[in-house]
């Protein structure tokens, strides 16, 4: 009944406000068309490459031991995180898909790295926000840092929430799951998503529903450098429910309760607002220098996440 009122409500303001509405969903396509399909379909359609038996059996070999000692994880599932880290949603959330069915996880694993590896991408933080909102990309490193590490915590803190023994099944739409697929999957994501945020005209609310425009409101609001950092975090965290129902659609005959998902988000955007106050405490403009070991490391993991797709070509080529 619920899902009813829902969708007879939002039909109803849509229907009521359709200039409105129409201008946010044009403005969340052109983002999907400039941004968004060009950064994500490259890592979506290498995905077969990047999360084959052949790769997994890499990741175990190099990060098991250290994945099963600190998280209670197999060492593949070290590639979904790469992935995540490098691509964002839900590039992060398909590859840990991919990897729970062909290694046999279950479903309390598969959740766990789920939930810990749908953030936003390194171009995100750096140019969108970094660079094009707050006009320095140094701040991007900061936020890019924080995501990092809020990644990492949700692996350990997981442990006493995911505890599903049940193991993570194939289904049809394994087979028939592909990247064109996803990518217009998410277009419709973010064309419902703006369509509902532009006939609300509420600019606040898309804290709530889109990263994106979220980030535009907080860096034209008045506060502090920290402070702002902080929200954003917290926002990028969580990711709005646009990016939370495209990865709970990857998800969504797996298992992962939605409910469950976005508040572990929520999670992460907490623990991701709290390291970015810990990187800013102390600096007395709150703007860190611009540091470039960031993109270097993932210079180096997208090195190490290619080795596994290079050793399937040459297999499957000669």
């Amino acid at each position: 009944m619920g899902k009813l009122l829902l969708g007879v409500g939002l039909t109803l303001l849509l229907l009521c406000r359709p200039e409105d509405a129409a201008n946010g969903a044009r403005e969340a396509l052109c983002q999907w068309y400039y941004v968004v399909a060009p950064s994500l379909y490259p890592f979506m359609a290498l995905m077969p490459l990047l999360t084959c038996p052949e790769a997994n059996r890499c990741y175990d070999a190099a990060l098991g031991r250290l994945m099963r000692r600190l998280f209670g994880l197999p060492g593949s599932a070290a590639s979904p995180m790469i992935v995540g880290m490098i691509a964002g949603s839900p590039a992060g959330c398909a590859a840990a898909r991919a990897v729970a069915v062909a290694e046999g996880y279950t479903r309390g694993q598969l959740e766990r790295v789920a939930m810990a590896c749908c953030g936003m991408s390194p171009a995100f933080f750096i140019s969108a926000v970094g660079a094009g909102m707050l006009g320095n990309a140094g701040l991007g490193h900061v936020l890019l840092r924080s995501q990092a590490l809020a990644q990492v915590s949700m692996l350990a803190l997981t442990r006493a929430f995911c505890r599903d023994g049940e193991g993570v099944r194939s289904s049809a739409n394994d087979a028939g799951r592909n990247p064109v697929l996803t990518i217009v999957n998410v277009a419709g994501t973010m064309t419902l998503f703006g369509a509902v945020a532009g006939a609300l005209r509420m600019p606040w609310l898309s804290l709530a529903l889109e990263v994106t425009a979220g980030s535009r409101w907080l860096c034209a609001a008045h506060m502090e450098v920290r402070w702002r950092l902080a929200a954003l975090s917290a926002l990028a965290g969580y990711g709005g429910m646009c990016v939370c129902a495209q990865n709970i659609g990857v998800l969504r005959d797996c298992g992962v309760k939605p409910v469950k998902f976005v508040l572990m988000r929520c999670l992460a955007g907490a623990l991701a607002a709290g390291f970015s106050l810990l990187q800013t405490n102390g600096v007395g403009s709150g703007i860190p220098s611009i540091g470039t070991w960031t993109v270097s490391i993932s210079c180096i993991l997208a090195v190490f996440l290619a080795i596994p797709a290079v050793l399937r070509l040459r297999k499957t080529i000669f």
